[in-house]
């Protein structure tokens, strides 16, 4: 076991690698309308950005487990956060659209890498009440981001000044990072003793993705972190471009979603250890589409802009339970290949979803937007109720649903 001081501060640099990882990742919805004007683009290529990015975030994310089993978490923290770092400096100064696009890539591979890394270390040795404030540190970032694009461009100042300070904070993150690489390959948290036979299938590819479980948990990833990508990636403009909402107000309300997602986390924190990870999941998964619904069908401006904030509360704990969960579902042995191919698979949701979202809102109009969240948080739903279904018919696996 390690030293108490040691275990804190190891849980410490955990949080600030959520935040790390949620500063940089939503002030694109926010952004996205000054860039394409700026660039003389569509409102479709934000799929080519988001592309790029899912592109090198699953490259990295899907080899999560190998590499942070070669390099060690400190270096994976230090390495990652620098590629961040660069990718926003060269956001700030990209003077064409294709180097965005390439930049996409780079800023893709540094937060796979990271976020697959990060969910195992924090899955194998940490509790569900933890995880749900890691992903809540995620949660503080993903605010603080949008809302200084927000106060950026309400201000008048490019959006190239919102990404330039971004970069600032990113940087010093990365030295406290290069600062700490030692305590974390020095002391990292010894896991339970497994068989051989279980540290083999640790390191297998094929043994885990043979598992109906895992796919149906990637798809889960896909479809609900697309919903989740959807509301920060296209609401701002849907808002602003069809509803006539002000800058101002829609930019908060984007912040607001988020803000109300990491408060969630943090309530649901508490209540993990009291209430069944399945139960309050069903609750959320129920919730989602009743928010999707008043979003769509609420009619007056501040209801759906109600609605938008409260499905942030709805969603909060449906991350980091289910990250939580996953050595239960798969086994201990098998869980950092899982997670890192879930974390894959949320990026690929992240961008599919919403990307397909702004391909229907330039060929309908983006009042097609609400009723195709609300569509999306259906199929979530489905996908769980059915995944659930499976686990309970399969005895090897009586943990699944505990």
């Amino acid at each position: 076991m390690l030293p108490r001081r040691a275990t804190a501060a190891l849980l410490l640099l955990s949080f600030f690698a959520f935040i790390s990882l949620g500063l940089p990742d939503l002030i694109l919805g926010v952004a996205w309308p000054s860039i394409r004007h700026t660039f003389d683009r569509p409102i479709s290529s934000l799929g080519w950005l988001l592309f790029s990015g899912m592109l090198g975030y699953l490259s990295s994310s899907f080899m999560g487990g190998w590499i942070t089993a070669r390099l060690g978490v400190g270096k994976l923290l230090l390495m990652s956060s620098l590629a961040i770092t660069l990718s926003l400096i060269g956001y700030a100064a990209a003077p064409v659209w294709p180097a965005m696009v390439a930049i996409g890539l780079l800023a893709g591979l540094g937060a796979g890498a990271i976020d697959a890394g990060i969910n195992a270390y924090a899955a194998k040795h940490f509790s569900a009440k933890i995880v749900n404030w890691l992903h809540a540190c995620w949660g503080i970032g993903a605010t603080a981001g949008p809302t200084l694009m927000t106060l950026v461009l309400v201000n008048g100042y490019s959006w190239r000044i919102g990404y330039a300070i971004l970069a600032s904070l990113l940087a010093l993150m990365t030295v406290g990072f290069a600062l700490t690489v030692r305590l974390w390959n020095d002391t990292e948290i010894a896991a339970k003793p497994t068989s051989r036979r279980e540290s083999a299938q640790t390191v297998t590819f094929r043994s885990t993705l043979a598992r109906p479980i895992v796919w149906g948990q990637i798809l889960f990833f896909i479809f609900y972190t697309g919903l989740e990508s959807t509301v920060g990636q296209l609401m701002f403009s849907w808002l602003t471009e069809s509803r006539g909402v002000s800058t101002r107000a829609a930019g908060f309300t984007v912040g607001a979603y988020w803000a109300s997602l990491t408060i969630g986390r943090i309530i649901f924190g508490f209540i993990s250890d009291k209430v069944a990870p399945a139960i309050l999941l069903r609750g959320a998964l129920m919730a989602a589409p009743i928010c999707a619904a008043v979003v769509w069908l609420g009619g007056h401006v501040y209801i759906t802009l109600a609605a938008v904030a409260l499905l942030g509360l709805a969603i909060a704990p449906i991350y980091p339970l289910m990250i939580s969960l996953t050595p239960a579902r798969v086994g201990k042995a098998m869980a950092g290949h899982a997670i890192g191919f879930q974390v894959s698979a949320a990026s690929l949701g992240a961008a599919a979803v919403p990307a397909f979202g702004g391909v229907l809102a330039g060929r309908i109009s983006l009042e097609a937007v609400p009723p195709y969240l609300f569509a999306v948080a259906v199929v979530v739903w489905m996908i769980f109720e059915l995944s659930s279904v499976g686990l309970r018919k399969n005895s090897a696996l009586p943990a699944a649903t505990s």
